[in-house]
C-alpha cells in the first residue's frame, strides 16, 4: 500500500492516481510507459494538438478507446463511461443518447476517477459528492465487461457489458 501525499488516502501499490483527490503518485510518473502507451494519434479539434485515440497495457493486447463513450443500458437510462489519455475516467447516468452525452461528458465532469490497465483488466473508483463506486473488469474488442460495487447504496452487479459508442 502507498499513501497519497495530498489527502493521506491509502491505495494499492499499482495505483496511478489517488481515487479521492486525483493526485498522481510520484513513482508512477517515472514509469508511465510501462503501463499505458499511446497507440494511435488524432488531431484535437480545439487545440490542434495530436492526442492519443487508444491506450494499451504493456502486454499490447487490450485497448481502451478515447474517441467514444462506453454505454451500459438499464431499462430506464444508461450508464456512460468516458476515458482520457491522462488516466482519468468520468461516469454519468443519463437518458441521453451516446452522441448527446458525448457533447458534455468531458474531462472536467464532477464524477471521476483514475484507471489502471493490467493484463487485460481495467479498474478504477469513481468518486462524486455522493460517495464512491468501484469498477473492475476486462477489456474486450469494442466493449468493457465490468463488475460494479456502489459504496453509496450497496448495489452490486457483475458482467455489465459497456459497449463502445463512437463520437466521431
Amino acid at each position: 500500500m502507498k499513501q497519497c501525499r495530498e489527502c493521506g488516502t491509502l491505495s494499492p501499490d499499482d495505483t496511478v492516481f489517488c481515487y479521492i483527490c486525483g493526485t498522481k503518485f510520484n513513482d508512477f510518473e517515472e514509469n508511465l510507459s510501462d503501463y499505458t502507451t499511446a497507440e494511435s494519434l488524432t488531431e484535437d479539434q480545439e487545440s490542434g494538438k495530436s492526442i492519443p485515440t487508444t491506450a494499451k497495457s504493456n502486454t499490447g493486447e487490450e485497448k481502451i478507446l478515447f474517441d467514444c463513450v462506453y454505454q451500459y443500458r438499464y431499462p430506464d437510462y444508461s450508464s456512460y463511461l468516458r476515458f482520457f489519455p491522462d488516466g482519468k475516467v468520468v461516469e454519468v447516468g443519463s437518458t441521453g443518447t451516446p452522441s448527446q452525452v458525448g457533447q458534455w461528458l468531458n474531462h472536467e465532469y464532477e464524477s471521476f476517477g483514475f484507471y489502471t490497465i493490467n493484463d487485460g483488466a481495467v479498474s478504477f473508483v469513481i468518486a462524486s459528492s455522493s460517495g464512491q463506486v468501484s469498477y473492475s473488469g476486462r477489456i474486450l474488442k469494442e466493449a468493457i465487461e465490468m463488475d460494479v460495487t456502489s459504496h453509496i447504496n450497496g448495489y452490486n452487479a457483475s458482467d455489465l457489458r459497456y459497449n463502445y459508442c463512437s463520437l466521431l
